[in-house]
């Protein structure tokens, strides 16, 4: 299965969902899996138990309580009309099922790879797992079975070997080695200074991070833009790392010629500057012209409209507040 990872913490954050507002105040982040042609079938029941529980069983091993899908939404706060602002926002229609979670930027990419792994297993054949019996008589996933060349119960995974040297640490992976030098690094000073500047989980992030040293320069820089925001674009997958248009997209943040949510363009862009220039930063008033058009013509599908064609040159909170006004 070709699935497709994104994040939608921008999206989501306006939502009236509990669930989501509190999981955003604790410093996670919202990602969305889209399944082509799977809608429907993470409610399908085998025995007892839905699709989707089989993933929360094998995700919950990695810290991870629950997620939200397609096929058991509205729910959870989430309505039809959030549920159409995603489905526009990712240009998937009905056939399509997407799978939210919720969890901190250094986890994102082991739970999908978890998830879309497990469903592949289940696409093939029954997978083989070790499971634990339920009181209802059916049984619920516990752990891989052992493999051949596992040494060890809980690991499914080549072994790594590391030995001190004179030059640093050998590290073994299979049948490769380097040498791995750390830096001498007061952490606990660059932790605290990471910690103030955001949260406490994206620092623990951060501090992992290779960017480490060049996220804590671009703090110092662009000191009128939120550190979050910074430290975000490092953790995004839909982003490809680029020192150089990573700076020319926050100087235009930083002027107020774009909004935050086209920063990924500018950063993607072969022509940073072309493309900032095409998502200009509309002001309050000019983006309230264009959404009185957009009602005169489309009613209340003006709202969802709005989202996608204006978010990327408005603040979603500014066009929530533009509606309300308004309606009011």
């Amino acid at each position: 299965m070709k699935a497709i990872l994104k994040d939608v913490t921008s999206l989501v954050s306006n939502f009236n969902s509990k669930i989501i507002q509190k999981s955003l105040k604790e410093g996670k982040r919202a990602y969305i899996i889209v399944l082509p042609k799977f809608a429907g079938l993470l409610k399908y029941e085998i025995g007892k138990r839905r699709v989707a529980k089989e993933l929360v069983d094998v995700i919950k091993r990695l810290g991870v309580k629950g997620i939200i899908h397609s096929d058991e939404l509205p729910n959870y706060g989430i309505t039809e009309e959030n549920v159409k602002q995603i489905r526009d926002f990712l240009n998937i229609n009905e056939e399509d099922a997407f799978i939210i979670y919720l969890v901190e930027p250094e986890k994102y990419k082991i739970i999908a790879e978890a998830i879309i792994n497990r469903l592949n297993e289940m696409i093939k054949s029954i997978p083989k797992d070790t499971r634990q019996a339920l009181e209802d008589g059916t049984t619920a996933f516990l752990r891989p079975r052992p493999g051949a060349s596992r040494m060890y119960p809980e690991t499914d995974h080549p072994l790594i070997f590391i030995e001190k040297t004179k030059d640093g640490y050998l590290v073994k992976y299979g049948d490769k080695e380097f040498i791995y030098k750390p830096k001498k690094i007061d952490y606990d000073k660059i932790f605290q200074y990471l910690k103030e500047k955001t949260n406490e989980n994206l620092a623990n992030a951060i501090i992992k991070s290779e960017h480490v040293y060049y996220i804590m320069e671009l703090f110092e820089k662009y000191k009128n833009i939120k550190p979050t925001i910074i430290a975000s674009i490092f953790f995004n997958p839909d982003v490809k790392i680029d020192y150089k248009k990573i700076d020319i997209a926050l100087n235009a943040l930083s002027k107020g010629l774009i909004t935050k949510e086209a920063l990924v363009d500018v950063i993607n862009s072969d022509n940073p500057e072309k493309t900032i220039n095409e998502l200009k930063a509309l002001s309050k008033e000019e983006a309230k012209t264009i959404i009185m058009d957009l009602i005169k013509k489309h009613g209340k599908k003006a709202k969802a409209i709005a989202f996608k064609e204006l978010r990327k040159r408005v603040d979603p909170k500014i066009i929530n507040e533009i509606f309300q006004e308004l309606e009011g």
